[in-house]
């Protein structure tokens, strides 16, 4: 287990770096967006039932919201990088998860999703809808990293592995070889049936 508390730090603030970046570009988008630039990528078109829940919103309304989380999201940015705390650690955790979330479950539509099926294939239409998905996608790993970062310093643990000094390993640690052991064998009875 590392305890360096400068090693730490670094991964902490590396978290924190990627959400302002990724904060500040594409808040930037949608402050274009907003202001009625072109190009606008939530756009309920032909998917219609299975579309984003995002694409029900009109253009101005839905990139308000991500100009809104984008500003909030540089500004938890910044708050994790200071020791000084301004915003309350529940505030900050809410709005990691709660952004991870809203980015994952809001944003992609059916259309990520029958693109993964084909992505070996190579037929799949990859376009400007596509890309802004992945760049999604992206955002709630790097929020999510930036939870999990946050979560361990509120918990004085490591940043690499998440235990603390005296922690005994969690259940499924302790527990884990025999769980694998138990997925090898649990379908062996269907397998030998067929």
């Amino acid at each position: 287990m590392n305890t360096n508390k400068t090693n730490d730090q670094l991964i902490r603030n590396r978290s924190a770096n990627f959400i302002i970046v990724w904060s500040m570009i594409y808040g930037a988008l949608h402050l274009y967006w907003t202001l009625g630039g072109g190009g606008y990528p939530f756009l309920n078109e032909d998917l219609e039932l299975f579309a984003a829940i995002i694409t029900y919103l009109p253009p101005q309304v839905g990139s308000s919201l991500f100009v809104i989380l984008c500003v909030v999201g540089l500004l938890v940015g910044v708050v994790i990088r200071r020791p000084d705390r301004v915003i309350p650690k529940w505030f900050i955790l809410t709005f990691l998860w709660g952004t991870v979330v809203a980015l994952l479950f809001f944003v992609t539509d059916s259309s990520m999703i029958a693109a993964k099926a084909y992505a070996f294939l190579l037929i799949f239409q990859f376009n400007w809808l596509m890309l802004n998905q992945i760049i999604c996608i992206i955002g709630a790993f790097l929020f999510g990293f930036a939870a999990i970062a946050y979560q361990r310093k509120m918990r004085n643990a490591c940043q690499r592995c998440g235990r603390s000094e005296n922690q005994k390993p969690k259940f499924l640690v302790r527990w884990g070889k025999w769980i694998t052991y138990i997925a090898v064998v649990a379908p062996l009875p269907y397998a030998i049936s067929r």
